[in-house]
């Protein structure tokens, strides 16, 4: 069958208009799409945000607690703010200086300090003591996790005046070398008459620090010859963390204002819509 030219004319209109509104159609499914994918875009990003906002909201609080815990326990071994501020700043510096742990230092120096009441240390002498055991740590090659494991051990030790301590003392043995070495050395005892004294109770906390206080010199001269670690670095940087963050808690309430602005960025994630994300799915499909 012949077409006349106005028959070819109206069909290619037809198909012309029928293309036309497919690509209208095409279009508006890209654009609803494209706007579907930032939406989803959106709520992933927020949500990636707020998950590591509470991470740091975390950290802020455990370093904030930390250092309120630090000046809580100073306070029962001192007298007045300036003189906590001092030793602070002392226990602080001997931290860095030996790599170890900010707070287990502050926990061993309270402890030394209430156990040894009736022997009337002076403050210089609980951190020239507190110097000698971490000094013979890092001497030993104790990770600081260690470390601060064994801090706490020996501030036990101390608190009950080195009596029934064989445990503890069989973990400085096999952790802290030096350390144990430097209780032999300084007391002139065996190891095995160390060890029987410790289970006769023949030990005690006055005897111990002798023992440290001479052995002091010597052990500082061998953590000299020690080269930082990347375990040591990093505990310098917890250290200086712990005290930046507790100070700008104390002075500005820096942290409180962080905790409410990562409040309101969880309440931003609250009004999200879960449906944008599976209109995309149905689109993409």
């Amino acid at each position: 069958m012949a077409l006349s030219l106005g028959d070819i004319i109206v069909s290619v209109k037809s198909d012309t208009s029928q293309l036309v509104s497919g690509f209208n159609r095409a279009e508006s499914a890209v654009t609803k799409t494209t706007k579907n994918m930032t939406t989803a875009v959106k709520t992933f990003a927020a949500a990636y945000i707020g998950l590591n906002a509470i991470d740091l909201a975390k950290t802020l609080g455990r370093q904030a607690d930390a250092m309120t815990n630090v000046n809580s326990k100073l306070k029962l071994v001192t007298t007045s703010t300036e003189q906590l501020l001092t030793v602070q700043k002392e226990v602080f510096k001997i931290s860095q200086d030996t790599r170890s742990s900010f707070t287990g230092n502050i926990e061993l120096y309270q402890r030394m300090a209430m156990s040894t009441k009736e022997l009337a240390l002076s403050q210089q002498r609980i951190l020239g003591l507190t110097k000698t055991i971490n000094e013979a740590m890092t001497v030993s090659g104790t990770t600081a996790a260690g470390a601060q494991t064994l801090v706490v051990q020996l501030g036990q030790a101390f608190s009950s005046n080195f009596q029934a301590v064989a445990q503890e003392l069989g973990t400085i043995r096999d952790q802290a070398p030096r350390l144990y070495q430097a209780m032999l050395e300084g007391t002139g005892m065996t190891s095995a008459a160390f060890k029987k004294a410790a289970e006769d109770g023949k030990l005690s906390s006055k005897i111990i620090i002798d023992a440290l206080e001479k052995q002091g010199v010597a052990v500082d001269k061998d953590f000299g010859k020690m080269v930082m670690t990347i375990d040591g670095a990093n505990q310098k940087i917890r250290n200086a963390a712990t005290t930046t963050i507790g100070r700008l808690d104390e002075m500005s309430g820096a942290s409180k204002y962080v905790a409410e602005s990562i409040s309101d960025i969880s309440k931003s994630i609250d009004d999200i819509n879960p449906e944008s994300i599976m209109e995309v799915a149905k689109n993409i499909a």
